[in-house]
């Protein structure tokens, strides 16, 4: 066994005790967002050397890449002169106090530490037995006429449901703003059909995409452009993730397998571009509003960084609550059992979810306006912890260990292709 690659899960812990030690000497912000810095560049290095797929972009750097913007982004805008790192506006004013600060900081360089560590304490995937089993059970299933066009009626029926349902989203938010599309969170729960069509839409996307050198190359891209364009179009309405979304799986199949020519390295400013325009985009329709701001450093370091940062904060606030409702860890582990509740007796959208109880509690009014907050992964692993951080630290290490193990399936058969496609399309957003 190789033992030399753990030195960067040692040179991690070494960076957070000295920078916290630090820290406890001198109170000044910046030294904490340096130890999540420098351990957010340490990550990114182990998930690239030591990744087992052959795709340029990895599995675990997409991950890295959504939790650097949305947990890492305000530490990033710090070194870069953004103050009040540590401070909520957002229909509740709050700044961090000097512990505070220190323990959330500790828990987001733990994440990355343990999350680092789990990736590269990884089992071999063929020396699994159930994994090998699956594998031999999946490797020649072909897919037979009879039920390639009945997925293909399924995917072109419900992936023009929920491309509809977007359109008709972008014209709600172009009359009534983007805060009209959340109007209905202060009601009575109903069974969420939309959602649960566009669940059952991506999951076929991703079983066409496992049957792709199976079925002709027309009927996979026109599936893909349904996928897409929904995506694409939600930015229209003022929603921004599934547009970054959409970027990622796009430049993740333009550059493949490690193969990089001239041609797809010139294509990546265009994409970065177009990334940093995803707010001028977003205001076309009017749905939110057109950027203030001037400046290359305004755009990326303050609207991009601080701006989207706010998710830890998010997660700080987060983590001081223990009194969550029982549906919302019911709903977590087992999805759709709010819809079985909700036959029982009248349900709220803040007792089903830890974000909008959240919003709920710290500010009423902005909640009953239709504002919310946002979640995030470390979130659920907090709130499942119960305020054991031992807890939290071995959620994240399973998750690392996770990563690996989808990341070194991939085309090894179609079950495993499929899965990859569907980690892939939500490890971005998965923090915000």
């Amino acid at each position: 066994m190789n033992y030399s690659k753990y030195f960067y899960v040692v040179l991690m812990l070494f960076i957070t005790m000295f920078f916290s030690l630090l820290f406890l000497i001198y109170d000044v912000d910046l030294i904490l967002s340096y130890s999540v810095f420098l351990n957010l560049i340490i990550s990114f290095f182990i998930c690239y050397t030591f990744s087992p797929e052959e795709y340029t972009v990895k599995l675990s750097l997409v991950y890295l890449l959504g939790f650097s913007l949305f947990i890492g982004g305000r530490f990033v805008a710090n070194i870069f002169g953004v103050d009040e790192t540590f401070c909520f506006e957002f229909g509740y004013a709050y700044c961090l106090s000097y512990t505070e600060k220190f323990r959330t900081v500790l828990l987001v360089n733990l994440s990355l530490i343990f999350f680092c560590f789990g990736y590269l304490n990884n089992a071999v995937a063929n020396k699994i037995k159930f994994i090998n089993d699956l594998a031999g059970n999946y490797k020649n299933n072909n897919l037979t006429k009879p039920k390639f066009f009945l997925l293909l009626i399924l995917a072109l029926f419900s992936g023009g449901y929920v491309l509809f349902n977007t359109i008709l989203s972008v014209q709600k938010a172009i009359s009534g703003g983007y805060l009209s599309l959340y109007q209905g969170q202060i009601e009575a729960y109903t069974s969420p059909v939309l959602l649960m069509v566009t669940l059952f839409f991506n999951a076929l996307v991703a079983l066409f995409f496992a049957y792709r050198d199976s079925i002709k190359k027309k009927t996979y891209y026109l599936i893909l452009i349904l996928f897409f364009s929904n995506l694409f179009l939600s930015v229209l309405s003022g929603g921004r993730a599934g547009f970054f979304t959409a970027l990622i799986m796009l430049l993740w199949l333009y550059l493949g397998k490690n193969k990089i020519s001239l041609i797809k390295i010139l294509f990546l400013p265009f994409i970065l571009f177009t990334m940093m325009s995803v707010n001028k985009i977003a205001s076309l329709s009017g749905a939110r509003l057109a950027e203030t701001t001037n400046t290359l450093y305004e755009k990326i370091i303050i609207d991009i960084f601080y701006g989207q940062g706010i998710t830890m904060m998010v997660f700080s606030l987060g983590s001081m609550r223990n009194d969550y409702p029982f549906l919302a860890y019911l709903k977590t582990i087992i999805p759709g059992s709010q819809i079985i509740a909700s036959f029982f007796s009248d349900i709220y959208q803040y007792e089903i979810s830890f974000s909008q109880y959240l919003m709920y509690k710290i500010s009423p009014n902005a909640f009953y306006e239709g504002y919310g907050l946002g979640w995030s992964l470390l979130g659920d692993f907090y709130a499942f912890s119960f305020g054991f951080i031992i807890i939290f630290i071995i959620y994240n290490y399973i998750w690392g260990k996770v990563i690996f193990l989808i990341s070194s399936l991939i085309d090894k058969n179609i079950f495993y292709n499929g899965l990859y496609f569907c980690f892939l399309s939500y490890l971005f957003i998965i923090n915000r």
